[in-house]
């Protein structure tokens, strides 16, 4: 069988990294191989309860990254996004049991909401079904999601650049085209999400956070806190965010889930690199976990 070869690369690229022009070089070189490219501006990413999947659309062509035996990733690394769809392809295609080059991508740090999403499926835990594009109009044009559902940029934080979105003129006005947004599936919910901080990888203080209208819940954004005891946390709440703080490497993270209304559910939304420890609602509270945590931890040399 002939072994196929991908080589990504920007499609505003310097003439080193012309991902096209390379494709054609190795054609002539290559034996028992053949070579394909892509810009990552080509590539969709698809997170469905039925799957995960990441896609060239090209041409009125749909090809999965699956086919590729050998992905060769470029020009990904001084940008946040860039970089994390690169860290999304890799997942994938070690799911795939595909090879990337260079193997570094695979173990980076999950940068935006794009790759939590797809890791945290990846893992079996619950998340909104997501469609996602370097071009937001790719990800409108190939949308399989219902209405209403969420845009958000992938890399904001504190609700910014949030936009809940009820019609199909909503969807193609969205103001995407300096910053890609993910489009996400709307979980009904009570008004309300929960907020976990960990702390050594074991949920240390939980509060929800209850909206003041509209669809964000950010106490930054106007929302209202209430502090949850952290031994009337649900166990599967509590392993949820033992389980996403192993996943992700943050043994001091913040994780945020919102309840299905329909299901009743838990849905992992984010997990935050640094959950607003000096800022934000309960400040003493946070400061007191995260002291008692460190306080009960052996010394180490």
């Amino acid at each position: 069988m002939m072994k196929k070869v991908l080589l990504i690369g920007r499609r505003h690229h310097g003439e080193k990294n012309n991902v096209h022009l390379l494709a054609d070089g190795l054609r002539g070189y290559l034996e028992g191989a053949e070579a394909d490219w892509a810009h990552w501006e080509d590539l969709l990413v698809s997170v469905r309860r039925s799957g995960v999947k990441v896609e060239i659309i090209r041409d009125g062509q749909r090809t999965d990254l699956a086919e590729f035996n050998l992905l060769i990733t470029m020009g990904w690394s001084h940008e946040k996004l860039y970089s994390d769809l690169a860290h999304t392809v890799a997942l994938y295609a070690g799911a795939n049991g595909n090879e990337v080059w260079n193997s570094e991508v695979s173990k980076a740090r999950s940068m935006t909401k794009v790759s939590q999403i797809f890791k945290a499926h990846q893992a079996g835990i619950a998340v909104p079904e997501t469609i996602f594009s370097l071009d937001t109009a790719k990800a409108i044009n190939h949308n399989f999601l219902p209405l209403p559902l969420i845009a958000k940029d992938p890399t904001a934080s504190r609700g910014r650049r949030n936009f809940f979105v009820t019609s199909a003129q909503e969807l193609e006005a969205l103001p995407g085209k300096d910053c890609p947004l993910i489009l996400q599936e709307y979980i009904e919910n009570d008004s309300s999400d929960i907020r976990i901080i960990t702390a050594g990888g074991q949920p240390a203080l939980a509060f929800r956070r209850v909206g003041s209208g509209g669809h964000l819940h950010n106490t930054s954004a106007g929302a209202a806190a209430e502090l949850i005891e952290i031994d009337n946390l649900p166990a599967e709440l509590a392993s949820a965010s033992r389980h996403i703080a192993k996943l992700f490497n943050r043994e001091l993270t913040g994780i945020d889930f919102i309840i299905d209304k329909n299901s009743k559910r838990y849905i992992f939304l984010e997990v935050n690199g640094m959950p607003q420890l000096s800022s934000g609602a309960f400040l003493d509270e946070k400061l007191k976990a995260l002291a008692a945590d460190i306080s009960s931890r052996k010394e180490t040399k």
